[in-house]
């Protein structure tokens, strides 16, 4: 069933992509990438999250992070850096976005993993994109360049996430 819904999710995903420039399109891909890079990762945590403190594997993955993009560091320091140096409140900012913004909500994901399958982990995170576009036309008013296309594939990714536990309750029950 969790793949049927994938399979379903495609033609939405490619209505949304469909009427994007082709200077965009790399984007497209690396967020494809990224997707069943998060979707492989999250399956690994799943098994892992039943014999591992989630407190523990929250600090082991992340600290793997920062020592491997530290290693990186000097590959790409004169290619990418910006110069920005961290002035009064903005430690203050840059602490709530490392604490709260990205460790807590992984620590949190990989609690709720024990609960939950990856697969529904994963549909959860991957709305954040849809989050996101739906502040842009709140807030920004960022919605002149959106075609019907676009909110049809919305729209149906959306009935797809929000029909997810229904047929799941459904499939259980019979």
């Amino acid at each position: 069933m969790q793949v049927l819904i994938g399979c379903l999710l495609i033609p939405a995903m490619f209505m949304i992509a469909r009427q994007l420039p082709e200077s965009m399109m790399t984007g497209v891909y690396l967020g494809l990438c990224s997707a069943f890079l998060a979707a492989l990762f999250s399956c690994f945590n799943k098994k892992l999250v039943d014999s591992v403190n989630p407190f523990n594997l929250t600090f082991l993955e992340l600290f793997g992070v920062w020592v491997f993009l530290t290693c990186l560091l000097p590959f790409f320091w004169h290619q990418f850096f910006v110069p920005f140096r961290p002035m009064g409140i903005d430690w203050i900012y840059l602490l709530i976005l490392a604490l709260a913004c990205t460790s807590l909500a992984f620590y949190l994901n990989i609690v709720a993993l024990k609960k939950l399958s990856a697969f529904e982990t994963n549909l959860i995170i991957n709305l954040e994109p849809v989050y996101g576009i739906l502040l842009a036309i709140i807030i920004l008013k960022e919605h002149q360049e959106l075609s019907p296309n676009f909110y049809l594939g919305a729209f149906m990714i959306l009935a797809i996430v929000f029909a997810y536990p229904l047929i799941n309750n459904w499939t259980k029950s019979r």
